[in-house]
């Protein structure tokens, strides 16, 4: 220590820890009611089609018109944070999503139960730059990776309770208590939140950006509908070309909107920076590897184990665990070893464990199985806090939420487009060979992945550590 340097107040130290972790609990508890029901209510689908005597290609909408409408909100809600407050953006997404979802419980038909759903999730679509953005603004750069890795655990294991808690409590009360129990916990994030969360600052007399809101939710939503529905119609289908044209134009359209906002949704220095767009390309390439073969293990678990709903649904759980523990364990590796190593890491072992999972199709070994997906989410969890902290770190804070908005929509995209070519690809094959090609196709895209993130950073984030 320097001469005349002030000496620090160890108990104010600790007491802003206390702070921080208190904080860190409420927004981990937010996250927690947005993301617990998707598994569960997937599962659900064949009973919910039932009920309504529909098809259950329409009510899967239930599940994909809603993330759709996120990928194409996400981004106007993390600037709107940015502008106006993210405590604000958070407690108006948790109360309109609650009250939508008690609305959405008493649905009478498969059309108002879509409806209500997407208008729910369009209202959560604020939550989630929100909850990141109050994270970067509360932890200072040594202690935040960690944090943000206790959050990225959360959005892992939450789906996870879902199964556990969820399927019990729909054979005992039906699908419809899945929506009053979201309901239910997303208003008591609300009043706990409302005296407690901190606010961040704001941006006064500055007008927000409708032509770039406007532009890039086309082409991001006309984009995602493209490759969603182009496994289902064919990339030659006139909506599918459609969806492509409206996407080029509009993100072509995008660029000169920028330049003359003066408050522009995305500044485009950080586009043209490459510690920017590093984490992006590295993490839509491996999020497409990662949830493209999500989908692929329940069919070969059915075609070629035999497997049933709940011995399915079983099979893969170790993924989600993996990765809250890859969360954990990724957050302080980056603050040891910095985000260029840590990325490197965990990709190598989700392109291992896809390896090991081909074979286990091939060879029909559920242990096998079992180990490679537990590793594949071990892998993913350990590099998304260094993605995400190289993300934000490269925007200014006053840049937070449209930042941790751009890293959410990119994966989403790869999501999408990792479902897309890996089913596609599968088809209706019952050849352990098919199956073996697709994972070891899939655990390819690590090297472009790998690649994308060479071009990050090595010096780690601090060296303090935080119990979050």
């Amino acid at each position: 220590m320097h001469p005349g340097e002030p000496v620090p107040d160890a108990a104010a130290e600790a007491a802003a820890a206390r702070e921080r972790r208190r904080i860190l609990r409420l927004v981990l508890t937010g996250t927690a009611a947005a993301s617990f029901q998707i598994t569960v209510l997937s599962a659900a689908l064949p009973t919910i089609a039932e009920d309504f005597d529909t098809e259950l290609s329409v009510v899967a909408w239930v599940v994909t018109a809603p993330l759709l409408a996120l990928a194409v909100l996400t981004p106007t809600a993390g600037k709107l944070g940015d502008l106006h407050g993210h405590r604000r953006m958070f407690l108006f997404g948790f109360l309109a999503s609650s009250i939508l979802s008690f609305v959405t419980a008493a649905a009478w038909s498969a059309t108002a139960l879509i409806a209500f759903r997407t208008l729910s999730q369009a209202a959560s679509a604020a939550t989630g730059p929100a909850a990141m953005a109050i994270i970067i603004h509360t932890f200072p750069r040594e202690h935040r990776t960690r944090a943000l890795g206790a959050w990225a655990s959360m959005t892992a294991i939450s789906p996870t309770v879902g199964v556990l808690v969820g399927g019990p409590l729909t054979d005992a009360f039906g699908w419809r208590s899945i929506f009053v129990v979201q309901g239910v916990l997303s208003l008591a994030a609300v009043l706990v939140a409302f005296r407690s969360l901190p606010e961040t600052p704001t941006k006064v007399g500055v007008r927000f950006d409708v032509a770039g809101a406007v532009t890039l939710g086309l082409g991001v939503g006309a984009s995602l509908f493209a490759i969603n529905r182009a496994a289902v119609w064919g990339v030659t289908h006139p909506l599918v070309i459609g969806s492509i044209l409206v996407a080029v134009a509009s993100l072509a359209a995008f660029v000169p909107a920028e330049r003359r906002a003066l408050e522009p949704m995305i500044p485009l220095d950080l586009l043209r920076s490459p510690s920017f767009t590093a984490p992006l390309a590295a993490f839509f390439v491996l999020n497409g590897g990662y949830m493209g073969t999500l989908l692929v293990t329940p069919v070969f678990l059915e075609r070629l184990f035999g497997y049933g709903a709940t011995a399915r649904g079983l099979a893969v759980l170790p993924r989600p665990l993996g990765f809250a523990l890859g969360g954990s364990l990724g957050g302080r590796a980056e603050v040891r070893r910095g985000p260029r190593s840590t990325v490197v890491i965990g990709t190598t072992i989700v392109a291992a464990a896809l390896v090991l999972q081909g074979f286990a199709a091939e060879v029909t070994s559920i242990a096998m199985v079992l180990v490679a997906v537990f590793l594949a989410g071990l892998g993913n969890g350990y590099t998304r806090p260094a993605l995400v902290a190289a993300v934000t770190s490269a925007a200014d804070e006053a840049d937070a939420g449209v930042a941790s908005a751009s890293f959410n929509t990119m994966g989403q995209i790869g999501a999408a487009a990792g479902n897309t070519v890996f089913t596609a690809m599968v088809g209706e094959s019952t050849d352990p060979q098919r199956f073996l090609l697709v994972f070891l196709v899939a655990a390819a895209t690590g090297l472009f992945a790998i690649a994308a993130a060479s071009r990050l950073g090595t010096r780690p984030s601090g060296v303090a550590l935080e119990a979050a």
